[in-house]
Parts: structure tokens; sequence; C-alpha cells
């Protein structure tokens, strides 16, 4: 079955929130319940206060949410950013 074309829902939104909790778990590697639950209480907290994410316009989801933050444009920036990139990128390790 393909999502939105078969069926009505996509859970790609979930997934990838799945994905940035996996990072954070193989990061901190909680060793007990107790630290598994200190651990993902940060991680909702981080993802949805402390995150900016493009998607949202540089907001963080409860910013986005409540509303209550002007939106930003970082076009100017994301340009700035990739064309130091691909200069950093074509400028190589030096051994090559």
């Amino acid at each position: 079955m393909i999502a939105l074309k078969d069926i009505a829902f996509s859970n790609s939104p979930i997934e990838a929130i799945n994905k940035i909790a996996k990072n954070y778990l193989s990061y901190f590697k909680p060793a007990s319940f107790p630290a598994l639950v200190d651990c993902v209480s940060f991680i909702v907290d981080d993802y949805t206060s402390s995150r900016p994410h493009t998607s949202l316009l540089g907001l963080t989801p409860l910013e986005a949410y409540t509303q209550q933050a002007v939106k930003f444009d970082f076009s100017n920036e994301q340009r700035e950013a990739k064309t130091l990139r691909i200069v950093e990128n074509r400028r190589g390790c030096g051994r090559c």
C-alpha cells in the first residue's frame, strides 16, 4: 500500500521524529529504566521547546503551536551556508 494513494494517511512525520529520538538515545545510552525516562523527557523537551525547525520557518514546534513567536526568514543564511559547504567540500582533505 502506498501512503496518500492507497490509504489516506502517512506515518512519515512520526517516523522522522522516531529517527531523531533514536539518535538521542544512541548518544546518551541510558543504562536503566529511570535513566531512560529522564532521557525521553529531555528528548521531548528539547525537540518541542529548544530545536528550531526549518519546516516551521525557524520556530520550535511549541512556538508554532502557540503562535507566540515572530516568523523569521532564514533564506539568506541557508544560501550562505550552502555556498560555504560547497567551497569547503571542493577544498578537499589535502591528501587527495
